[in-house]
């Protein structure tokens, strides 16, 4: 299992990459089950919005901190998901962000 999580994790950046350039780019894609994103509050807000109504599930940033926030994205997890999974919902998130920032 953890091999095949190794590998997800640039499956994921690959994707990722693909639908928004380096114009929001993936933290921590060296190692774990987990990356984030930074966003602008607004953008949290309404990906967070458009998800209730998918398969998809992240946390945003700010359940992570301390009020007053300073930062604000998604925490993207893909430990239960197979290849496949992670290649098509990271493009379909990735291109749910897209469209929030627009």
């Amino acid at each position: 299992a953890i091999a095949l999580r190794a590998e997800a994790r640039p499956e994921l950046a690959q994707v990722w990459r693909r639908e928004l350039g380096d114009t929001v780019p993936l933290v921590g894609t060296e190692t774990g089950m987990h990356v984030s994103v930074a966003l602008p509050a607004s953008v949290e807000t309404g990906v967070i919005g458009q998800l209730a109504r998918t398969d998809i599930v992240v946390q945003p940033l700010s359940h992570f901190g301390v009020a007053p926030l300073t930062h604000h994205g998604l925490a993207l997890g893909y430990g239960g998901a197979h290849d496949q999974e992670v290649r098509d919902q990271g493009a379909r998130l990735a291109r749910l962000v897209s469209e929030q920032l627009r």
